[in-house]
């Protein structure tokens, strides 16, 4: 299944920090769509428009390709801290049943974004050395 557009909603002052951290930052290609600010990830277009509601909040997932989880680990702490399980200060959390395993961290908006690598999928990098945002394969 490959997850070609979603939509969320952030709340109208998070939208300049949420460019500069995804667009800039993180570097994905900005997508301009009216009011939507979007962003690409790998198949994926990740939009949000402005809300006035209060502190929206999502959790959702970036894939990565099985062999650059580290790297994509490593490239998402620089620009975010990433979370820990409380009491733990191990940032890497194993997925046994899934064969995966995954990293998270804030966006400016509060949401968690998620990096994840499912061992068990085909999906790879030809890439080496520090990981880029043209590596995510999607949401």
């Amino acid at each position: 299944m490959r997850i070609l557009r979603v939509f969320l909603v952030a709340a109208e002052e998070t939208e300049v920090a949420l460019q500069r951290f995804y667009g800039g930052q993180l570097g994905l290609p900005v997508l301009a769509d009216g009011d939507r600010l979007g962003f690409g990830v790998g198949n994926t277009r990740l939009e949000f428009s402005p809300t006035s509601e209060r502190e929206p909040f999502y959790r959702f997932a970036l894939r990565v390709p099985r062999n650059r989880f580290g790297a994509a680990c490593e490239w998402l702490a620089r620009h975010a801290d990433l979370l820990s399980e409380p009491g733990s200060k191990e940032t890497t959390f194993k997925f046994p049943n899934w064969n995966a395993e995954a990293c998270y961290a804030h966006d400016p908006g509060g949401n968690i974004v998620e990096l994840i690598a499912h061992r068990g999928l085909p999906d790879e990098s030809p890439h080496l050395g520090p990981f880029e945002a043209k590596e995510l394969l999607g949401v």
